[in-house]
């Protein structure tokens, strides 16, 4: 999942900061990805990966709260 995360921040990073429109997106070329690069995204979880913990309530601020 680094991976995935590293492309979301470059994409972000181009857009939102430098505003240039520009990602450099590693690999550069569609052609560069590997198989491997692929299958990483449908690999199963490992074990302490396997639920999806959600906070509770108060755990969540509201923007509303902060006035």
């Amino acid at each position: 999942m680094l991976m995935v995360r590293s492309m979301a921040l470059q994409g972000c990073r181009a857009i939102l900061i430098d505003k240039d429109n520009s990602p450099k997106w590693n690999p550069a070329e569609l052609e560069q990805v590997t198989p491997e690069m692929v299958e990483c995204y449908f690999a199963e979880l490992g074990e302490k990966d396997n639920e999806l913990k959600l906070p509770i309530h108060r755990e969540i601020s509201s923007p509303r709260s902060r006035f």
